[in-house]
């Protein structure tokens, strides 16, 4: 590296910009256009969709749309999917399937919300996260027993 002066002096701009990249590598049985093409049928987000693109209304009144509407600022559209920071938004169509497949090595409740964050959200899904967990017998008998207590005389 040199030590010698630029030629031209440097000036970045002084906006922060949040840049966000989706590896489309990730095994999932459930696809962007999957996501997309239920995304355009589901009566809520399609409106969400349509929120992020043209812009939101000074007032939601609709409770489906509130949880939306408080991130409104945080909402991006990528591929046609919408997405909330880095994580998808699921249509409601796909969110069974997305359960499943959290849930399909009963890797405990705990352990099932952590990988849901990492990667997508929808309204109450740690609530549907926690009934799927409790729901299960395999995740129950799998579940370790709190510490036994030491008898006293």
């Amino acid at each position: 590296m040199s030590r010698l002066p630029l030629s031209e002096t440097w000036n970045p701009k002084t906006e922060n910009i949040e840049c966000y990249f989706m590896d489309s590598d990730v095994d999932s049985t459930v696809m962007c256009t999957e996501i997309t093409q239920a995304m355009r049928v589901d009566p809520v987000l399609s409106r969400v969709y349509s929120y992020v693109i043209n812009g939101w209304p000074k007032t939601v009144t609709d409770p489906d749309l509130c949880p939306y509407k408080d991130r409104q600022d945080q909402l991006t559209v990528e591929k046609g999917c919408v997405l909330w920071g880095m994580l998808v938004i699921v249509p409601e169509a796909l969110r069974a399937t997305a359960l499943e497949e959290l849930h399909e090595t009963h890797p405990g409740m705990s352990r099932m919300k952590a990988i849901a964050k990492s990667s997508m959200w929808w309204p109450q899904l740690e609530m549907q996260i926690e009934n799927k967990v409790a729901n299960c017998t395999i995740s129950q008998a799998m579940k370790q027993a709190p510490p036994t207590a030491q008898v006293h005389p």
